[in-house]
């Protein structure tokens, strides 16, 4: 284990939580999971795969998709749930890295909640850690996102989060109109313009899907907020906005996926500043969960 990844381990420690609980769960068919609950909220962690495939109340339903129709000899597998990925996706295309997405990750419990760390990314060289700690006495998870570069040539890179939510009602982005963005939000494809069902208030705008044609959309808005809508319900996804920093795509850093059927789907999508890794640097990019009745 690198030194860096040592003083993550050690930032790691946390205090005592007595309302929040860790235990290992069998979770659908996967055994020695992680779960963290406080009575407030839920999450689970499926090791073998690298992803957080449950999020919600802690005795409501999941707001993460998961995906009952996978097929594990596919090339890459959409298993839903919440996974890390590097941006520009442009860099790499198509599929996902293996090492980091789908692979076995290593976990350690904490008082409230664990730190997971994926495999050496044979392709890029790096390693992802995850710091997952749930907030006493509130529906609310902090993720710290860390990507440390191991071995390698210097590479220009984002830390990508991207949380597969559940048949969302609506996807929600913060509009910030532009010169270039007089909408306030940008358009991955113009094809989808004439397919788009979209209400704009309170300086957000929302996003329903389209049962035959799937759509995504991103924008930069300040408060770094991106949000699905399950009825009354939302899942709320929040990392810092940094002002003046490069981002993938042309600067959004807030992304939102709507799927088409039959797979009813949505994604939310944050990215941290694209900056240059080369051996021996890290960064980390925090991100909040929060589970309300309202987008702000």
């Amino acid at each position: 284990m690198s030194l860096a990844l040592i003083s993550v381990l050690r930032l790691a420690a946390s205090p005592q939580f007595p309302d929040v609980t860790v235990k290992d769960i069998s979770f659908r068919n996967w055994p020695n999971c992680v779960e963290i609950a406080n009575g407030y909220s839920r999450l689970v962690f499926v090791p073998q795969i690298g992803r957080i495939m449950f999020f919600g109340r802690a005795n409501g339903g999941n707001l993460l998709w998961i995906n009952s129709a996978v097929n594990q000899k596919d090339d890459w597998v959409n298993w839903g749930g919440d996974k890390l990925w590097t941006a520009p996706q442009a860099r790499w295309s198509w599929p996902p890295d293996k090492d980091i997405d789908g692979s076995t990750w290593t976990v350690v419990k904490r008082s409230d909640g664990f730190l997971a760390t994926s495999p050496i990314s044979q392709k890029d060289g790096i390693i992802f850690a995850r710091r997952v700690a749930m907030i006493p006495g509130e529906p609310t998870v902090k993720i710290t996102n860390t990507l440390q570069k191991v071995r390698g040539i210097p590479l220009d890179l984002s830390i990508w989060q991207v949380a597969q939510v559940a048949n969302p009602d609506d996807m929600v982005l913060q509009r910030r109109v532009t010169p270039e963005r007089l909408d306030g939000f940008a358009r991955y494809s113009e094809k989808s313009r004439e397919f788009e069902s979209r209400v704009s208030q309170d300086g957000f705008v929302a996003f329903r899907r389209h049962p035959k044609v799937s759509m995504k959309f991103g924008s930069s808005g300040i408060l770094g907020v991106v949000a699905s809508r399950h009825r009354d319900t939302y899942l709320r996804m929040q990392t810092r906005y940094q002002e003046g920093a490069t981002y993938p795509d042309g600067g959004l850093a807030q992304q939102i996926y709507l799927s088409n059927d039959p797979l009813a789907y949505g994604e939310l999508e944050l990215c941290s500043p694209i900056r240059t890794y080369r051996p021996g640097d890290q960064s980390s990019m925090t991100v909040t969960w929060s589970i309300s009745n309202k987008i702000q």
